[in-house]
């Protein structure tokens, strides 16, 4: 029986189980089922990503390569920032990002999605 997308992101927010004292494992996991939880004026709403470009294996490999050699500049953060909200299909704004995951999180959300698109390209 075939599913469709919709209902296998259900199936993913029900199995995410995201609360405030969540720890970093639980956020990597969720992240590379393309769930994320971003806090946009004081409420945590969930978002799932959608269907993967082509394009943006691409720029995840691009992406990956800067985190590898950790040199990137002020500039190469915004331009990751607005790829991660590309990748769930600008349901929330670069301004979303900065203002509502903690800094921590960021770089490491940025390259669990990155592993998502890579690992999701692989399948079949």
């Amino acid at each position: 029986m075939m599913t469709n997308d919709n209902t296998i992101n259900e199936n993913v927010i029900n199995e995410t189980n995201y609360n405030k004292e969540s720890n970093k494992d639980i956020i990597k996991a969720n992240a590379r089922r393309g769930v994320i939880v971003i806090e946009i004026d004081n409420e945590e709403r969930t978002f799932v990503m959608g269907k993967i470009k082509a394009r943006f294996l691409k720029t995840a490999i691009e992406i990956s390569e800067k985190f590898q050699k950790k040199s990137f500049e002020s500039k190469d953060l915004d331009d990751f920032v607005s790829f991660f909200c590309e990748c769930y299909n600008n349901q929330f704004t670069i301004d979303d990002v900065y203002d509502g995951i903690e800094a921590k999180n960021l770089l490491p959300l940025i390259g669990q999605t990155i592993a998502a698109i890579t690992g999701k390209m692989g399948e079949s």
